[in-house]
């Protein structure tokens, strides 16, 4: 049985993959773009950048806040009833999405974002899925192929959302189209989901009994809380690098539009590569908690170097090893937290999992700006400060730990 939800979890993380990034690049024109009127023509930049910073944020921290939740209602009432809910969210946000870029309102995109925010709490479920029916030397190689089919959606994505929106196919330039793509894309996963997916959390009554006991775990089990922190500190400061990055290429190199994208794109390509290929192997050799505090090490190291860095060319060498570090770290971690979770607590733990990522991941925008504003390499300072506090934790971890992780117990 294992196999079979398993192969219907990769199609949904490329779908929603492509889902996502069908519209996340549009976001700036929206608000920065000429004959747009989301927000008055006398708005500031600033203020502009704040609108933008809250509509990227405003989703990852949704799905911060209602993850736990999710993950609870999937150990109680089933994974899939818990994946049809959150798709449903993403269907209707992305109605609503649609009908605020034809009306041009900026309360609807808001509120929008809220409803996808829902949706994306699905990580969470489907990370849990992934623990039903994968052995301890399983789950890395699979979390790894749902990050490197996500990664692949979300590469193609954007090639779609721009054919949509431009002038090749259709005589005029129209947003609205990528975001009605993108709800016909949650459409077809809710779709294949109720139809197909199958049920893979096998309930009984010793488990409804134990529901209310979440905190307790955390009182013995006190990595798991050290853990969820180095999620939120990894996230957040690969976050702050990953972003705003680019604001240092523009400066320092005068790159423009298209070798940013060349970089980004470069980016993603090792991403999915080392997840597809290399993550599954190495893991099934080496500690999951040596493996993550590694990468960890390799990401201070890549961002620190940002700091002497005065020849472009040193990016293609930087970018290649921090993004396969990065593989490495965002799948292995899942691994660490579920393996240290009872089986009839997965879906709650990998909720919290995804709260602590998906904040770390909405707070690097809505308050990058404010690092910005101190130096241009502060923000990547910070993200090296941060990878360095996870590396830190992790290795106390792996000293109380057994060989082999004792997190399998």
């Amino acid at each position: 049985m294992s196999r079979r939800p398993f192969l219907f979890l990769l199609l949904i993380a490329f779908i929603d993959g492509i889902g996502l990034a069908l519209t996340f690049p549009l976001f700036s024109t929206l608000l920065f773009g000429e004959g747009r009127h989301f927000v008055p023509a006398e708005t500031s930049q600033v203020l502009r950048g704040f609108y933008l910073g809250l509509s990227l944020s405003i989703a990852s921290l949704t799905q911060m806040l209602v993850s736990p939740f999710i993950g609870k209602y999937s150990d109680k009432y089933g994974r899939r009833p818990a994946m049809l809910f959150c798709l449903f969210g993403g269907v209707i946000g992305y109605l609503i999405a649609t009908w605020a870029i034809f009306l041009e309102s900026l309360p609807l995109l808001f509120l929008s974002r809220i409803c996808i925010g829902i949706s994306m709490a699905s990580y969470g479920v489907v990370n849990a899925c992934i623990a039903d029916i994968s052995s301890f030397e399983e789950k890395g190689r699979r979390i790894a192929g749902i990050h490197s089919a996500f990664g692949t959606g979300f590469a193609i994505g954007p090639l779609i959302g721009g054919f949509l929106a431009g002038t090749r196919l259709f005589e005029a330039e129209s947003f609205v189209r990528p975001f009605a793509a993108a709800d016909l894309v949650l459409i077809f996963s809710f779709i294949v989901n109720a139809l197909w997916l199958p049920e893979t959390c096998v309930r009984n009554v010793q488990q409804e009994r134990s529901s209310s006991r979440l905190f307790d775990l955390f009182a013995h089990a006190k990595s798991i809380p050290l853990l969820l922190l180095s999620t939120f500190l990894f996230a957040f400061g690969w976050s702050l690098y990953c972003d705003l990055i680019p604001v240092v290429w523009i400066k320092y190199f005068h790159m423009g539009t298209d070798r940013v994208s060349h970089l980004y794109a470069l980016a993603g390509f090792c991403y999915v590569l080392t997840c597809t290929f290399l993550v599954g192997p190495i893991l099934r050799r080496v500690d999951p908690l040596i493996l993550s505090g590694r990468a960890s090490c390799v990401l201070f190291l890549c961002l620190v170097s940002v700091l002497f860095v005065y020849y472009e060319a040193y990016y293609y060498f930087l970018i290649p090893l921090a993004n396969c570090a990065a593989a490495f770290l965002f799948p292995v971690m899942a691994v660490c937290v579920s393996a240290m979770a009872p089986k009839d607590k997965q879906g709650e733990i990998m909720g919290f999992y995804a709260s602590a990522e998906s904040l770390g991941l909405g707070l690097s925008p809505a308050i990058g700006g404010l690092f910005l504003g101190i130096h241009t390499l502060a923000p990547t300072l910070i993200g090296a400060l941060c990878l360095l506090t996870v590396a830190i934790i992790l290795q106390q971890l792996r000293k109380k730990a057994k060989p082999g992780l004792a997190l399998k117990a």
